[in-house]
């Protein structure tokens, strides 16, 4: 059985790194502050210009805030050139990478009932060309970050414990631990001695049992026990696969693993399947992906490339990473750890090839426990749910709160 590791942002955050939605639109807008201070004939850039003569108005420009009272103030001297940048960070609870992606789609949906009168074309072309802005942004904004911070080099004990531990017989849908324990049954003779294979042990020596041998169906319910399989039964991943959403390659720091004593390897492989930020056979990819939302056809349906220039699914195309993903969930049964990923509606379709793929065996989100004690695992199971269209697999197959955790957060 095989593994994947679901990266999203929250990996980032873990390892300490400031890669956050908000992180990138406070530096943005300080850094930004500061570049207009010091230029005394004004300032002009993509996103907007400001007369000179307003500087000795307002000693800083420094948040969201400092900006809005310019603008509000002086509408004929500040002028917004990037108006969707602008929307973006004015709407209240934006705090993801995946929201500033879906607010792209909700402004495309937009434009594409638009009447000729209104110039979709136009505006189309715009909307296109200020998430270019933002992507460009954002890739600079990250690699200062990454370039600027050593924490990068270090590992998350936690993270790099958890992603090789044992596979849990609690995790797996009822009907795969049903199929293991009656494999291990058929290979049990006379349970007084112990069964060791590369990635799997098992520990014959049943006291609970008393050295007998029940039936398979007795065996499936003692097993069945949560505090009872995974003491006897040691199942081990074969294959792993970070499968990184994030520009960043802090997952890199995670290799190839040799089980303790057993001579035999965990083998670690990595896709960046939205691109990376320093190599150019693998861009950037920021846009959109839910070809199952119910306004996608109308939108394809339109006749315009300028629709699908940001679409996902699309931009996968452009290298082989996903057929490199498919080639993996196809070649054994593997189970899901979602590490800081929100689950959101911008990947749903690659999230739904592997969420409902025949073998998809469990899927386990780790979640954000925030300082006042509340976490987000509610959220991000309500997200997994709108990738499934089969609620029955979805049941099955997500692992309740009582076996999931914390994301480990990184220690010095």
């Amino acid at each position: 059985m095989n593994r994947i590791i679901l990266i999203g942002n929250g990996f980032d955050l873990a390892h300490g790194l400031k890669t956050s939605y908000k992180d990138f639109i406070a530096d943005f807008l300080s850094s930004k502050g500061e570049e207009i201070k010091k230029n005394e004939r004004g300032h002009e850039c993509e996103f907007f210009k400001i007369d000179r003569s307003l500087y000795s108005i307002y000693d800083d420009l420094k948040t969201y805030g400092d900006y809005k009272k310019l603008f509000s103030n002086n509408t004929n001297k500040f002028k917004i050139k990037n108006k969707f940048f602008w929307e973006v960070i004015t709407k209240n609870g934006l705090e993801d990478w995946v929201d500033i992606e879906n607010e792209y789609y909700q402004r495309l949906k937009i434009i594409s009932q638009l009447s000729k009168d209104e110039h979709p074309a136009e505006q189309l072309r715009d909307l296109n060309k200020d998430l270019e802005q933002i992507k460009i942004k954002l890739k600079d904004y990250l690699i200062d970050e990454m370039q600027s911070s050593d924490k990068v080099t270090l590992k998350n004990r936690g993270i790099d414990n958890l992603i090789k531990e044992n596979i849990s017989l609690n995790d797996l849908e009822q009907s795969v631990s049903k199929s293991i324990f009656k494999t291990i049954y058929e290979k049990l003779d006379d349970f007084k001695s112990n069964i060791s294979e590369p990635f799997l042990y098992v520990d014959k020596s049943f006291s609970d049992l008393e050295g007998k041998k029940p039936s398979v169906e007795e065996f499936y319910r003692f097993m069945s026990q949560a505090q009872n399989a995974d003491d006897y039964i040691k199942l081990k991943a074969e294959n792993l696969l970070m499968l990184s959403f994030n520009y960043t390659d802090t997952h890199l720091n995670y290799s190839n693993f040799n089980y303790s004593g057993t001579g035999y390897k965990l083998n670690i492989s990595e896709l960046q399947i939205h691109g990376s930020l320093e190599d150019k056979n693998n861009p950037i990819i920021f846009g959109f992906g839910d070809e199952l939302d119910k306004d996608y056809q109308t939108i394809e349906d339109l006749d315009d490339n300028d629709y699908l220039e940001n679409i996902k699914s699309i931009k996968y195309l452009e290298t082989d990473n996903y057929r490199k993903l498919l080639e993996f969930a196809e070649s054994d049964q593997f189970q899901i750890y979602i590490l800081g990923h929100s689950c959101g509606n911008s990947d749903r379709t690659l999230l739904n090839t592997l969420f409902e793929h025949e073998n998809c065996v469990s899927i386990k989100p780790f979640y954000h426990k925030r300082e006042d004690g509340t976490d987000n695992y509610s959220d991000i199971v309500r997200n997994i749910s709108r990738n499934f269209t089969s609620k029955a697999k979805m049941r099955e197959r997500v692992v309740n709160k009582t076996y999931t955790s914390p994301i480990p957060k990184r220690v010095n």
